[in-house]
């Protein structure tokens, strides 16, 4: 029992590091790089502010964008805009697609017209700025 509740831990260290790689690797794309910058002027447009922004790991550049751009449904943008990221580099691996940031953006306003049905009418305006700025 031992060895395998140690297997198992194991098994979910290496899944989180390899994901986490691979995370780290699709960041470092110019798609993804036009993409999070187009993200993050969508913040400087809701907050009226802009802020020097860098580019690192993943998680820093997480933490500190949440911390720069604490506008309404931050998780949702830019957890929408990471799977578009994914979506586009899957096309790639899978359907020979080429990944480009026009049909990025595409997806990404197709996923923020399906968030407006989850969103309360207040959060609502908010996303279809977005839509509007895209």
């Amino acid at each position: 029992m031992l060895r395998l509740h140690f297997f198992a831990a194991n098994r979910n260290i290496f899944v989180h590091n390899f994901m986490s790689a691979h995370l780290e690797d699709n960041f470092q794309l110019p798609l993804s790089h036009q993409a999070y910058n187009d993200l993050l002027q969508l913040s400087d447009m809701e907050n009226d502010s802009s802020q020097d922004f860098h580019l690192g790991r993943l998680e820093v550049y997480f933490s500190e964008a949440k911390v720069f751009y604490q506008g309404r449904c931050f998780m949702e943008k830019f957890l929408l805009g990471s799977w578009n990221i994914w979506k586009q580099m899957n096309g790639l691996i899978f359907d020979n697609k080429t990944p480009s940031f026009y049909s990025w953006k595409q997806l990404l306003n197709g996923d923020f017209l399906l968030l407006l049905f989850r969103l309360k009418e207040r959060d609502q305006d908010v996303v279809k700025s977005w839509i509007m700025m895209l």
